[in-house]
């Protein structure tokens, strides 16, 4: 036999499995003359099988809505033939890589809104570190400063670092105090 011409996904199938052997493979275009073919495909599914009806429908619809249903329905005719190219492949993974890759962003742009204005605003309140200054060869706190030291969920400690840089809630000293450790006599 020469040349056959029939259902085009029933040979796809056919082509593709074993029983074929590699002998053909499709030539010119795909013909979809609904006077000569029908309408289209159909699946059958066992009478009251309601969930599996609509879920295959839904599958079938989303494929169309993304303009995937062609290439499925003539993707093996399509890798079988070499002579024809139309072109648009490369556009069309180019415009889904685009489409996915902006929802990435997208996506990780209103995580980090929600993390920076809802979570660490009000749910994981983050620490207050003092400052710390460099005063007279000495390492003290930036002085005047006000917060809450947290460490996890289980201390809150308030501190107020005065302004001779002591973390003291009694204010200024009025003398001033030397580091160090004082001998008493």
């Amino acid at each position: 036999m020469d040349l056959l011409f029939g259902d085009g996904i029933a040979l796809a199938f056919w082509l593709n499995g074993t029983d074929s052997a590699g002998c053909c493979v499709f030539k010119g275009g795909p013909f979809t003359e609904s006077r000569y073919f029908g309408e289209g495909i159909g699946i059958a599914v066992r009478r009251g099988n309601d969930t599996l009806r609509l879920a295959l429908n839904w599958g079938l619809f989303r494929l169309w809505e993304k303009g995937q249903f062609t290439d499925l329905c003539c993707a093996t005719s399509r890798s079988a033939r070499s002579d024809v190219s139309d072109g648009t492949t490369g556009m069309r993974s180019i415009r889904a890589a685009a489409i996915n890759a902006a929802l990435v962003i997208g996506s990780l742009t209103v995580f980090l809104l929600i993390c920076e204005f809802i979570v660490f605003r009000f749910i994981l309140l983050a620490s207050d570190v003092p400052a710390n200054d460099f005063v007279n060869d000495l390492v003290r706190y930036r002085p005047n400063q006000i917060g809450i030291w947290r460490v996890r969920n289980e201390i809150a400690a308030p501190y107020a670092i005065n302004a001779q840089g002591w973390n003291s809630g009694a204010g200024d000293y009025v003398l001033e105090r030397k580091p160090g450790i004082a001998a008493w006599r």
